[in-house]
């Protein structure tokens, strides 16, 4: 997921690609090979494949292909990149408002009842975990908020996650961070030595 959010088009662009000439790509949009995928993020191929499927799947991206190359196209790709997301919006939503050229009855201006006014929900607040550097957190949100896009508070929640699940498989988190600004990315991915690790772990265990 973080791979398709980082190097999707931030705005709609053309681009030319070899051997195909110009594509047209909107906002969300990364035109991209799954083999290219599978080396970027050292996976094996047909697991590369797997999860890109899956994606598809949870409804997270769709994709168009070519016999050349593939787009993905990332669904609601603005709440990765800004603060309209569900927690800010209205408890009830009226079915019916009146239009701006609606004539009022008595010169009086429709108003809705109190009830169907707007309650913004309290944004829960972040809760780190022991196991996170701080210092080193602190840098990267620095770095996130410099670049491309929003380091919103559920975006913030969402790199966590991301960085629980590559501790689990035996990546140290702070150097995750550090290889990640080192590289100039925004996500968050494998280190490379460890990928290998793990591959030979389950293949010994296969044996």
């Amino acid at each position: 997921m973080d791979y398709f959010i980082d190097f999707a088009n931030w705005k709609e662009t053309t681009i030319f690609f070899p051997n195909c000439g110009i594509i047209k790509l909107q906002r969300g949009e990364h035109v991209f090979g799954y083999r290219k995928v599978s080396e970027f993020l050292n996976m094996d191929m047909s697991l590369c494949v797997r999860k890109i499927k899956l994606l598809q799947t949870i409804g997270f991206m769709t994709i168009k292909s070519t016999n050349r190359y593939s787009i993905a196209s990332v669904i609601n790709y603005d709440i990765y990149q800004n603060d309209n997301f569900p927690d800010d919006k209205p408890d009830y939503v009226p079915t019916y408002m009146p239009a701006r050229n609606e004539q009022q009855t008595d010169d009086k201006r429709m108003t809705l009842p109190k009830e169907y006014k707007k309650v913004k929900k309290e944004k829960k607040e972040i809760n780190y975990p022991d196991w996170l550097d701080l210092e080193i957190w602190k840098e990267y949100k620095t770095y996130r908020q410099n670049g491309k896009g929003k380091f919103t508070p559920y975006a913030q929640q969402l790199a966590l996650t991301k960085l629980e699940t590559l501790r689990d498989e035996g990546n140290d988190p702070s150097e995750v961070i550090r290889r990640t600004i080192e590289c100039g990315w925004s996500g968050l991915f494998p280190l490379k030595e460890n990928n290998q690790k793990s591959e030979a772990q389950k293949w010994l265990e296969q044996v």
